[in-house]
C-alpha cells in the first residue's frame, strides 16, 4: 500500500483528481468507482488520485486544498443524475 504523502497548502499530492460516483443503489455507480479505481491502478496514484466527493461542498481543507492544486479534475458520473460533475 502507499503510503499517505503529508499535504502543504498550494502542494498537489496527485498530479490529477478523479472524483467518481461510488453510490451503491445502482450497478452504474458501482461501475463508476470501478472504472476510476482501475484508472489509477493503471496509472498510478503519483499521476492520479481518486477524491473524496463529499469533502468538496462540506469544505474539508485538505480535500479542498489538493483538488485546487491538481492540473486536472476528472469527474465519473454513474447515472444522468451527474452528481460529481455539479460539485
Amino acid at each position: 500500500m502507499a503510503e499517505e504523502k503529508h499535504w502543504q497548502e498550494g502542494m498537489p499530492t496527485h498530479k490529477n483528481v478523479v472524483y467518481a460516483c461510488f453510490g451503491g443503489l445502482s450497478n452504474t455507480g458501482i461501475t463508476a468507482a470501478l472504472a476510476a479505481m482501475e484508472a489509477v491502478k493503471e496509472v498510478g496514484l503519483e499521476k492520479l488520485g481518486i477524491g473524496c466527493l463529499g469533502g468538496i461542498p462540506t469544505n474539508v481543507k485538505p480535500v479542498y486544498g489538493k483538488t485546487k492544486a491538481a492540473k486536472k479534475i476528472i469527474t465519473v458520473d454513474g447515472c444522468p443524475m451527474n452528481c460529481s460533475k455539479k460539485i
